[in-house]
């Protein structure tokens, strides 16, 4: 399923050629030689010998990208070509968009319960899966990019391009959807991006397996077969997965990642915007196993910043001692000495976390770095009655109370009264000495 495109640019770049390449290319250049001689060797590029010239001979519309390569210390580096900067992405009106699976769609996807059946998964990985799309002959102008002064041509899709994304996700789906032709028995299979994740009875797993490889073999799919696993413990788009105890927990190597930009945030309220947002990203991973603080997530950072000069784009937030939230509360005549402004300023890339926010790092520290990273997989079973809780508090005790109502006419209830010294031995954070009442809203969620 393919989301609608997103409206037309208000501001289309024509199309241009680029001169150079990005900054990650430029200081990796002998990486660069290494994996454009794979790309060669394969047939996805080749290089313009007329450069320029040649280039706007051959087709009727041209661009030069800019040259990237993806390094990453959990996967081989890889080539992006910039296709933004050279005006095909504005464009492209192609909706590049599709919904993938998550952690949550799989959980839908297994039993209600343990069943007697034990089950078994099957992880498969299409090797390039974009330069598997070849391009049309006269769209062959637009993905170009430049190495060492010379001119290079892509034959295939390239990871980068909106075209890309496109196209693969139709290929994705027809490969899904023979794969449920192919299978009549119960199963399960979906796949995020190019990794695909099947969920089978143990018992005919290998079977099944077998005819999918065969599948793919005779429409000459190129596969990563040193990704391919089948058996109860797998590990897919950085999530280990135990279909025996019904358990997941995030990869080790990520999680380590994580908890290590976890802990040099949280040590200083100063960080970048490209951290804070690389951090975010990978909490929005995470909360998939937390759903109920997901909403923490909505980080709104803001640095007050005393400016001589006021960039365009910047927030006002303080005139001297006033507080200024929109137009009218900027007085006509400030003074006639020089007065200290507060601005956020968009463009500066350092921020400063609140300490709000701070307090929501360090409460995703320590959910990440429990001693119990596993989390059950299957649903709780759906458990109808009638029920209701409430608590009271004073200065000296705090009171619980609930009832429950089942379908079948039982009802039972409870009623529990804890002096605030009691408290104070249940709850190290609750310090003696304080009044109950203070704490109300956590009597409430304990009754609850």
């Amino acid at each position: 399923v393919l989301f609608p495109p997103d409206p037309p640019d208000a501001t289309v770049i024509p199309l241009q050629h680029c001169d150079s390449a990005w900054k990650s290319a430029l200081d990796h250049a002998d990486l660069v030689d290494n994996l454009l001689a794979t790309e060669l060797r394969e047939g996805w590029i080749r290089p313009v010998p007329g450069g320029d010239e040649e280039l706007r001979r051959r087709y009727r519309h041209t661009a030069v990208g800019k040259l990237g390569v993806v390094v990453s210390p959990d996967r081989p580096p890889r080539l992006v070509v910039d296709s933004s900067v050279s005006g095909v992405t504005s464009n492209t009106h192609l909706p590049n968009k599709a919904p993938n699976p998550s952690l949550a769609d799989v959980r839908k996807c297994l039993p209600l319960c343990p069943a007697n059946e034990s089950l078994a998964a099957l992880v498969l990985d299409v090797s390039k899966a974009h330069r598997r799309v070849c391009v049309r002959h006269d769209d062959q102008g637009l993905l170009c990019f430049r190495h060492r002064d010379v001119l290079y041509q892509s034959v295939t899709l390239n990871f980068g391009a909106r075209a890309s994304g496109f196209y693969w996700n139709r290929v994705a789906g027809l490969l899904v959807r023979l794969t449920h032709r192919l299978w009549r028995v119960r199963h399960s299979a979906q796949i995020y991006v190019d990794d695909l994740l099947a969920i089978l009875l143990r018992s005919s797993a290998p079977l099944l397996s077998a005819l999918l490889v065969v599948l793919l073999c005779v429409l000459r799919v190129p596969m990563s077969w040193h990704k391919a696993a089948l058996s109860a413990r797998v590990t897919w788009i950085g999530w280990s997965f135990d279909f025996e105890t019904f358990t997941v927990q995030l990869d080790p190597s990520k999680l380590r990642r994580l908890l290590d930009l976890l802990r040099l945030l949280s040590d200083s309220p100063r960080c970048t915007i490209s951290a804070l947002e690389k951090l975010t990203g990978k909490l929005l991973w995470l909360s998939n196993l937390f759903q109920s603080f997901r909403p923490s997530l909505d980080l709104r950072i803001t640095s007050p910043l005393p400016l001589v000069a006021i960039p365009v784009g910047c927030k006002l937030l303080r005139i001297a001692h006033t507080q200024v939230s929109s137009l009218k509360d900027v007085p006509q005549h400030i003074s006639s000495r020089r007065v200290w402004v507060q601005v956020a300023n968009p463009l500066r890339p350092e921020r400063e976390l609140s300490p709000e926010s701070l307090e929501v790092l360090r409460m995703w520290l320590a959910l990440a770095s429990s001693p119990q990273p596993f989390r059950w997989l299957l649903y709780r079973p759906l458990f109808v009655c009638e029920a209701s809780a409430d608590a009271c508090a004073d200065s000296t005790s705090a009171g619980l109370g609930g009832f429950i109502r089942l379908p079948d006419g039982r009802q039972a209830c409870f009623a529990q009264t804890l002096c605030a010294e009691l408290l104070s031995d249940l709850f190290p954070w609750f310090p003696s000495g304080t009044s109950p009442q203070h704490c109300i809203a956590a009597w409430e969620m304990l009754a609850q």
